[in-house]
């Protein structure tokens, strides 16, 4: 398959391509940051996809990409993208480059398929014009464009990854993307960010919802609950000034009235929502400047 792929508000890619997403979305091995990106690093598995995606879900892994292509052309998405969340690449120094993992077999020297080189253009192409990151090969980590592992030297873990065979097929997907960015109209725009009250977490007793953002417009945060049999759920929000301080407040959740909303006074001065009680809910948000 072939064609543009897009990023919905939710940060999952979707399009004509074969897609899976990782459980739990995100992976485990991340974090958040500002959302700025640099450019794209190309990196090998040095195994399978399927192996590639157990490690990365193994919290003594520490390591995490936003994407994996398997020899097929299958995509695994590991994170969301556009919403702050950072892949664990081995060397932080590229934290802010979205990371691509090539099937290999166990074996570097094996060039990328027909459909990797395919499904990786369509990455690249989306993920390029999403970040507004120049569409070209890149061989430092001061200049943006699809770059590889090893470029980066100690400072990026002092890795040969992808390896010089795969290194040296940049041009073909940079070659396809541009074609189908020539061929697909305008280049993906970032969804809209929605206020924060319209963007509700779905809970539930003992699970934990998370999300980041960007900007200081938004001044509250919505919380619907799914009880799950328990009638009522009692939440006790605090949010965490960097100058210092908690704002609480207290809120019930019930089947009957599964919403609430917690006001954030002032977010731009950066904060942090938290709750720990029946429900367990972790939030930070990300005030970067714009």
């Amino acid at each position: 398959m072939t064609g543009r792929l897009t990023v919905g508000a939710d940060g999952r890619v979707t399009g004509p391509a074969a897609i899976t997403y990782n459980t739990p979305f995100p992976c485990i091995n991340g974090s958040w940051g500002s959302g700025a990106m640099t450019g794209v690093i190309m990196h090998t598995m040095v195994g399978t996809q399927a192996g590639t995606i157990s490690w990365f879900n193994n919290p003594q892994a520490q390591a995490s990409a936003q994407f994996g292509v398997g020899f097929d052309g299958a995509i695994h998405q590991f994170g969301p993208i556009g919403q702050g969340w950072i892949a664990w690449h081995a060397g932080a120094a590229n934290a802010t480059w979205y990371g691509i993992e090539h099937e290999d077999g166990g074996d570097p020297s094996r060039p990328l398929t027909d459909a990797q080189l395919t499904a990786s253009a369509q990455l690249t192409e989306m993920l390029t014009g999403f970040a507004g990151i120049p569409l070209q090969v890149t061989n430092s980590p001061a200049t943006g464009g699809l770059g590889t592992h090893s470029m980066g030297g100690a400072s990026w873990g002092g890795h040969a990854c992808p390896g010089d065979v795969r290194a040296a097929q940049r041009g073909e997907v940079i070659r396809r993307a541009q074609g189908i960015r020539g061929g697909g109209g305008s280049a993906p725009q970032p969804p809209a960010k929605p206020r924060l009250e319209e963007a509700v977490m779905q809970i539930g007793p003992g699970e934990t919802a998370g999300m980041s953002w960007n900007g200081d417009a938004y001044s509250s945060v919505g919380f619907l609950a799914d009880p799950q049999g328990t009638d009522v759920v009692a939440l006790r929000v605090a949010v965490h000034r960097v100058s210092g301080g908690y704002d609480v407040t207290e809120v019930e959740l019930t089947n009957a009235a599964p919403k609430a909303v917690v006001r954030v006074a002032n977010p731009s001065d950066g904060c942090s929502i938290a709750r720990k009680d029946r429900v367990a809910i972790s939030i930070v948000p990300n005030f970067a400047p714009r």
